[in-house]
C-alpha cells in the first residue's frame, strides 16, 4: 500500500482523503493506515487530545486510540515501535497500542 501525506492531506494508492489535523506521521499496519496527528494542532490546550487514528483504505476511521489518562492536554507526541504498536503520551506513559481497536494493551509510567 502506498502511503505519502502532507498536512492535512493523506494519500492511499493515489486517491486523496481531507483529515481534520495536520499528519505528523502515518503508516500501513494489515490492510489500514495508522496516523498520528501533529499533536500541537489543537487550539484547545485544555482537553484530551486523541490524535491516533486508523482509517481503511477507503479513508473512513476505523478507530481512535484509547489514551492513559483523561488529564487536560494529555496526547500522543511519538510513535516510538510500529510493531509492536507503541507510543508517547504527554502524561509521560509509554503505551502499546492494539493496532485492530486502538485500546491499550499496556501501559508504563515512565517519569
Amino acid at each position: 500500500m502506498i502511503i505519502n501525506f502532507v498536512e492535512r492531506q493523506l494519500s492511499i494508492e493515489g486517491v486523496q482523503h481531507q483529515l481534520t489535523f495536520p499528519i505528523d506521521d502515518a503508516f500501513e499496519y494489515n490492510g489500514m493506515v495508522i496516523v498520528l496527528f501533529d499533536p500541537d494542532s489543537p487550539a484547545e490546550d485544555f482537553r484530551p487530545f486523541h490524535n491516533l487514528i486508523a482509517v481503511d483504505p477507503s479513508g473512513q476511521q476505523k478507530w481512535e486510540a484509547e489514551l492513559p489518562t483523561s488529564s487536560p492536554g494529555d496526547r500522543y507526541y511519538r510513535i516510538s515501535s510500529k510493531n509492536p504498536l507503541t507510543v508517547y503520551s504527554a502524561q509521560s506513559y509509554d503505551c502499546v497500542i492494539d493496532p485492530s481497536t486502538g485500546r491499550i494493551v499496556t501501559k508504563t509510567f515512565t517519569k
